[in-house]
């Protein structure tokens, strides 16, 4: 059964994460870190206090923070990463463009794995399922 982390509603309106009624959290308890809730007598992570708290990862189980969240998309860009795949990948020129040096010279000493290896990429930066030479995933932006 899959654990729900609280909801806050409103100011100090709040949902249990077990029985899913709301609460009103009176002032002084809004500091404290876990909250008794009356109708079903469960405690719960407050969710108030998670509320002032930018880029975090928060356990989807426990409601606990984790840690950080780092940068996951890489800065390079992605259109460009898919052009220079279909042109020039069996030459490697997509690795050294994202940083993937040693990736690049094996490419450009064997044609791109006898082309193999080019479409494999090409399909992964398709697919959004390609890393540059930090580990990042190469995504397209929505420029809004």
């Amino acid at each position: 059964m899959e654990r729900m982390q609280a909801k806050v509603k409103g100011d100090n309106i709040i949902y249990c994460p077990h029985c899913g009624r709301n609460m009103i959290v009176p002032e002084e308890l809004t500091s404290e870190k876990y909250l008794l809730h009356p109708y079903c007598g469960r405690l719960f992570r407050n969710p108030l206090l998670m509320k002032e708290v930018k880029n975090i990862i928060v356990c989807p189980n426990c409601g606990e923070l984790a840690q950080k969240a780092p940068n996951y998309t890489s800065r390079k860009d992605w259109p460009t990463t898919l052009f220079l795949c279909w042109f020039l990948g069996i030459f490697g020129i997509h690795s050294f463009y994202v940083g993937k040096v040693k990736n690049g010279i094996f490419q450009l000493l064997t044609l791109g794995g006898f082309g193999i290896w080019t479409l494999i990429d090409f399909f992964n930066i398709v697919l959004r399922n390609y890393r540059d030479g930090e580990g990042k995933l190469i995504v397209y932006v929505y420029k809004v």
